[in-house]
């Protein structure tokens, strides 16, 4: 489907339905119509919203995120230094020093990245023991024993092997077992059952009859479609008419027809015939038979079109929306989401920093970890890597699958008030 709609089915719409169809193509060929008109104004509407969205992204999102972590990071270090550098007036009972190492455990978590903050590393490997990569061991621990159990491999002693060479080899295991295992016994079996020969040959010559009239039911709507492109290429080639102000406007109609026969944009084509008048409301209402099941075929494939792009621009807000994406939504329920999101991170962030300030008081700290008790905390995050693979989304040619989600983060005070 062309992506640029410079002309509008609207008027298609309005003049048919002037008059009362007479049959049931008839009643399809205005529903179809109306179907993609609503859904070229879906596409304009994601189009032009997608604009603002990347605008607050950078303007509003990608700041807060950056300002949100430089305050957990000031966070971790406190709790650091809480838990290293113990005063007379700050000693922690042992059930308090396990809230704050838990609470630095899970900050840190949110915080590593390949960014090389030295700090945060050295921070990681005074209170765990380790500096991870990529994934720690603990993380590792399921899908290792998945792939071992899948492959029939040992991973300790593939672990200097080409990951690349390691799947191919693990792959070829896999047809080798599902050629001889029970499943491709089964497969052979299969393949040396055969029906009986006048039945297949039946079989074969139905299936063929049948794609030889898909094929010509698809050439004859290609051919109405041409039609219809020469009539109007009839009426507005440029270099026949003398005027150079209407040369100039059948330029443009001529490029606008040009595009939508490349596309087989019968709706394009439709409209620019009634706009210069070679059509009417009357004319489309006395469509024959023939020709309306060629052009309702025309318009049923570019409404399948129409649709996928539609689901093409839906798609990276999807990962903003949470359960909502899986409903339908409209550019301002993103922009309300949105909008709802940056207010909750908001004030996160204003209690994170309420929180700086109160654990470095010896007696406010000890009142709020008095009060501590474990919740789910609100996944600040996850909010902001949705909204950075958007950005991704938008800026590839090819969509990106998400990236695998941070752990909770306890930027947000858990305690109960």
């Amino acid at each position: 489907m062309c992506d640029t709609e410079a002309t509008s089915g609207t008027a298609l719409v309005l003049a048919l339905a002037a008059r009362k169809p007479t049959g049931k193509a008839q009643e399809e060929f205005r529903r179809l119509i109306r179907k993609i008109e609503r859904c070229r104004t879906q596409i304009e509407a994601w189009r032009s919203y997608s604009i603002r969205y990347n605008e607050r992204v950078l303007q509003e999102v990608e700041p807060l995120r950056a300002e949100f972590g430089r305050a957990q990071r000031e966070m971790a270090l406190l709790l650091d230094e809480l838990l290293t550098r113990a005063t007379p007036d700050r000693r922690l009972r042992k059930k308090d020093r396990a809230i704050l190492q838990e609470l630095l455990l899970t900050l840190l978590d949110d915080l590593m990245t390949d960014d090389g903050d030295e700090a945060l590393h050295a921070l990681r490997a005074r209170h765990c023991g380790e500096s991870p990569g990529p994934e720690t061991e603990r993380e590792r621990g399921p899908l290792r024993s998945i792939l071992e159990e899948v492959f029939g491999v040992d991973l300790d002693a593939e672990a200097n092997a080409d990951p690349e060479a390691f799947f191919r080899e693990a792959r070829r295991r896999m047809q080798e077992e599902d050629a001889g295992g029970p499943r491709g016994n089964r497969r052979a079996r299969s393949q040396t059952r055969h029906p009986d020969e006048k039945d297949a040959q039946a079989c074969d010559t139905a299936t063929s009859r049948a794609g030889s009239l898909r094929a010509d039911a698809a050439e004859a709507a290609r051919q109405s479609l041409r039609d219809v492109f020469r009539k109007l290429v009839s009426a507005l080639h440029p270099d026949r008419e003398p005027d150079a102000e209407a040369r100039e406007r059948k330029t443009l109609l001529m490029q606008q027809v040009n595009q939508a026969y490349e596309v087989n944009d019968l709706l394009t084509l439709l409209t620019l015939q009634l706009e210069i008048e070679q059509i009417d409301a009357a004319h489309l209402a006395a469509l024959p038979a023939e020709r309306l099941a060629h052009y309702n075929r025309l318009l049923r494939e570019q409404l399948k079109a129409l649709e996928a792009q539609r689901q093409r621009h839906l798609e990276p807000y999807r990962l903003t929306m949470g359960p909502a994406g899986r409903r339908t939504f409209t550019p301002d329920d993103v922009d309300r989401h949105m909008s709802a999101h940056l207010a909750e991170q908001r004030a996160a962030l204003r209690e994170l920093r309420a929180d700086l300030v109160a654990f470095r008081d010896p007696d406010q700290l000890r009142k709020r970890l008095a009060r501590f008790e474990p919740e789910p905390v609100l996944e600040i995050l996850e909010e902001f890597d949705a909204l950075a693979d958007f950005l991704q989304f938008a800026s590839s040619d090819t969509p990106q699958p998400p990236r695998r989600r941070r752990p909770r983060s306890p930027g947000r005070d858990n305690r109960n008030r």
